[in-house]
C-alpha cells in the first residue's frame, strides 16, 4: 500500500500558460482530493529560472511512478525478478525506470536522460 496520494499526478493547466501566474499547482488523480499536492512558486521567471520551474514540475509529477519503478529495480537487483546478471538495459524494470527518469527530466527517450553528473 502506498503512503502517498494516488497517481497519476498532474498539473493544473499547462505549465507554459501557468508561468504567467504566481505559482503552479500539482494535483492527484483522485478528484476527491481538493488541495494541491505541491505548489511551485514562480520566483524567477527569467530565461534561467523558467527551465528550473518546468524541471521541478516534471520531477514532482513523475515522483510516484519513479518510486514504483525504482522499487521494481530493487526487486530485480535482489534477485526477486529473475537473474540479475543480464544486461541491465534488457531488463523491462530497468528500462521502465530509465524511461520515467527521462520523463521527469522532460525528455521523451530514456537514452536522452541525463545522469546526476549531467551526462546523457
Amino acid at each position: 500500500m502506498s503512503l502517498h496520494s494516488p497517481k497519476p499526478w498532474k498539473l493544473a493547466g499547462d505549465i507554459e500558460t501557468r508561468l504567467l501566474e504566481k505559482q503552479t499547482e500539482i494535483y492527484a488523480a483522485d478528484d476527491r482530493l481538493c488541495e494541491p499536492i505541491a505548489i511551485i512558486p514562480h520566483d524567477d521567471v527569467t530565461d534561467t529560472g523558467v527551465p528550473v520551474i518546468i524541471a521541478n514540475a516534471h520531477l514532482i509529477i513523475a515522483a510516484p511512478n519513479l518510486l514504483d519503478h525504482l522499487c521494481e529495480v530493487l526487486e530485480w537487483a535482489r534477485g526477486l525478478r529473475g537473474s540479475k546478471h543480464l544486461n541491465p538495459y534488457c531488463v523491462p524494470e530497468v528500462k521502465a525506470a530509465l524511461q520515467f527518469l527521462a520523463t521527469s527530466q522532460g525528455v521523451s527517450d530514456w537514452r536522452d536522460a541525463k545522469t546526476k553528473g549531467g551526462a546523457a
